[in-house]
């Protein structure tokens, strides 16, 4: 199997199983895919802060070193890879009640529905201008509503320290808000964007953003460490949950099974990165490419419902990995920019771009565990039969983080 070869040289220590939490979480799709790479995978990506994809037919459309532009206009996947229908009844007067509620004017047609992921966004247009609604949650406030408010507390404080974010609306002094027992919700401007160019003035922007962030020194003790989004389980839980789907003849099954000591191995491999870091802050914990959206008026980050404590320089190489895999010159210039602006010099050694890695681990998990307790798959999640194209996507991502990691370090190391 792919990077069996190279993952099969490192063994990572014990590792104890960590539950996930309840609380719902963004995922973003992958990483910076050359025109060619779109046209053979002929992948739907997501920009799951937004809304915007770019199916099938926009492929052939990207350029390399771009991203793709995903748009305002675009139609909304649900799980099932079919078009959701914008502007449902459920929503017929909650434009109304968002537009009151949050002093947005009167509004001139109902909300359009521009992604069900993790959270339902939609666009809204009243007579004072255009907007992004994102809901929280809906009805009452659930137990992880703390760590909501801690993660929004510290957006506004990345906002007040000049980090570029989408200009926010409070609602009796709160950004996030409570609307009856109708759900909590957060309201920004609407920004039209276009394609990301690998540049030296994103390089410049990202390094500079994510020195900023790692040097906020903000602590709350509602927010959790990234690792309990990992997907790290015992053997023990993953062969319980082969037998469940061996007993009821899942179509995944034996292509997990068969692949298990990969997953396991590549489960080490992540739980030994982040143990071995000591540099923890509270971050970001999602910047992807579909996070970062270049408009005319210059570059914001959005989607803050992934903030935590994160290894600095994990997620330094999280995102190096995501934007400049294929461009070591770009990740050379984002990490200058990043010390430069007073982020710490990362250890760059064959663990660098495991927080990749974690990701796809955690995407993995959570997909398996909805099949075997056959819960709704929501949000993010696609079809059950994805599982062996995961299992597979994170075997391949391993083996490319650790060349790539590689590739970095001999790059700063010869400065060619």
């Amino acid at each position: 199997m792919i990077g069996l070869e190279v993952i099969a040289q490192i063994k990572g220590p014990g590792y104890v199983h960590r539950p996930l939490p309840g609380h719902p979480r963004s995922y973003i799709g992958s990483g910076p895919l050359s025109s060619a790479a779109l046209a053979a995978h002929r992948k739907t990506e997501v920009d799951y802060a937004w809304g915007k994809v770019i199916t099938d037919r926009d492929t052939d459309a990207s350029v390399a070193g771009h991203f793709p532009d995903l748009g305002n206009n675009r139609r909304v996947v649900d799980s099932e890879g079919q078009a959701e229908q914008a502007g449902t009844s459920e929503t017929d007067d909650h434009h109304i009640v968002v537009a009151r509620h949050f002093g947005l004017g009167r509004p001139t047609e109902a909300m359009v529905l521009h992604q069900h992921t993790s959270f339902r966004t939609w666009r809204l247009w009243t007579s004072e201008g255009s907007y992004l609604v994102k809901e929280i949650w809906e009805s009452r406030p659930p137990y992880w509503s703390r760590k909501a408010r801690a993660m929004t507390d510290y957006e506004q404080l990345a906002r007040r320290r000049g980090i570029q974010i989408p200009r926010g609306y409070a609602a009796d002094g709160q950004m996030l808000s409570q609307i009856d027992d109708v759900g909590a919700y957060k309201v920004y401007e609407w920004l039209d964007h276009g394609f990301l160019k690998l540049d030296t003035r994103l390089g410049g922007w990202l390094g500079r953003t994510m020195a900023n962030l790692h040097s906020l020194d903000y602590d709350d003790p509602d927010l959790t460490s990234a690792s309990e989004w990992f997907g790290l389980f015992e053997r023990a839980t993953w062969n319980t949950w082969l037998e469940t789907a061996r007993r009821r003849r899942l179509d995944w099954h034996s292509h997990v099974r068969d692949s298990l000591p990969c997953i396991l191995d590549i489960s080490d491999q992540v739980a030994a990165a982040w143990k071995s870091r000591s540099d923890m802050v509270v971050s970001h914990g999602d910047l992807e490419p579909s996070n970062v959206l270049d408009t005319n008026i210059g570059l914001y980050l959005v989607d803050w419902e992934s903030v935590g404590w994160e290894s600095a320089s994990l997620e330094l190489g999280r995102t190096l990995f995501a934007f400049g895999e294929h461009d070591l010159a770009f990740s050379r210039s984002l990490l200058d920019s990043y010390c430069e602006a007073g982020g710490r010099p990362p250890q760059i050694d064959e663990s660098f771009g495991m927080r990749a890695v974690a990701r796809r681990l955690g995407n993995l998990t959570e997909l398996v565990r909805a099949s075997v307790e056959a819960a709704p798959l929501t949000g993010w999640m696609q079809s059950a039969s994805a599982i062996p194209q995961a299992v597979d996507q994170l075997i391949l991502t391993t083996s490319r983080s650790i060349e790539w990691s590689g590739r970095l370090a001999a790059l700063l190391k010869t400065g060619r």
